[in-house]
């Protein structure tokens, strides 16, 4: 297993924002794709340990890099519904933090609508904590799943992501609208609410612009670049981010 870092960019600017952490497994020279081998942790209870290691991993991570670059924007990592099974998640993510001497702030959490489902299991409780802690919350895929919007108001959600299934039809070659009207309402519902927009699976430049002009905050996709390897992605976005900031604009 590995962790392989994407980049969130500032939609209009470029300017580096934070990353996600995503996790690769390497099956000799051949790489196993997650949405083959996550639904089998999943359900085999894996994930728990997985969970715990990209946990550590992410940290320790952060740690290196605020040691050769100083302060750099947060990572989010994922978490798994099964995850809030087990007691005391948010103190086990919290003295990691603690451990590797690192403010809270460095590191955001992303969950989907699943882990707002199971509300019963302490999910929720364990988000508030969590965000009392001064780490921020995202709701990922958003408008994919079947959470009643009153979520948005009840937890500690920092930030939307909007699904890629959006983004790759909010500009259509026939000229239809697509999935912009959807797009559109979903930045004004969660701009009205002080909510952070990100838009992932950017993929073109027409895409971008579209999203510019609709107000989204943030970006994330191969437009700017695919997830990279840690030292790639160092070197990449953070070794020179004013390099990184310039690079960005002339895609734009």
């Amino acid at each position: 297993l590995s962790l392989h870092f994407q980049p969130q960019v500032n939609t209009d600017s470029g300017v580096l924002l934070g990353a996600e952490a995503l996790i690769r497994w390497h099956d000799g020279e051949k790489q196993v794709p997650p949405d083959h081998f996550i639904p089998v942790a999943e359900e085999s209870g894996l994930i728990i340990p997985i969970g715990d290691w990209v946990i550590e991993q992410a940290i320790a991570q952060i740690a290196e890099w605020r040691q050769q670059f100083g302060d750099i924007p947060p990572i989010a990592i994922n978490l798994s519904a099964r995850q809030f099974w087990r007691p005391a998640l948010s103190n086990q993510i919290l003295e990691r933090l603690k451990a590797h001497h690192l403010p809270n702030h460095v590191l955001e959490v992303e969950v989907t609508e699943s882990v707002l489902l199971d509300a019963e299991g302490g999910s929720i409780e364990e988000l508030r904590q969590l965000r009392q802690a001064g780490i921020p919350i995202a709701l990922d895929d958003f408008g994919t799943g079947y959470s009643s919007l009153s979520y948005l108001q009840r937890l500690p959600i920092a930030t939307l992501k909007i699904d890629r299934s959006f983004i790759n039809n909010l500009v259509l070659d026939d000229g239809s609208p697509g999935s912009e009207p959807l797009v559109r309402a979903i930045i004004a519902m969660a701009k009205s609410l002080s909510l952070r927009i990100v838009a992932e699976g950017v993929e073109t430049v027409p895409q971008r612009r579209h999203l510019t002009t609709l107000g989204c905050d943030v970006i994330q996709g191969y437009l700017i670049s695919r997830p990279l390897p840690a030292v790639e992605f160092a070197a990449k976005f953070l070794v020179d981010r004013n390099t990184q900031t310039s690079a960005n604009k002339a895609a734009a």
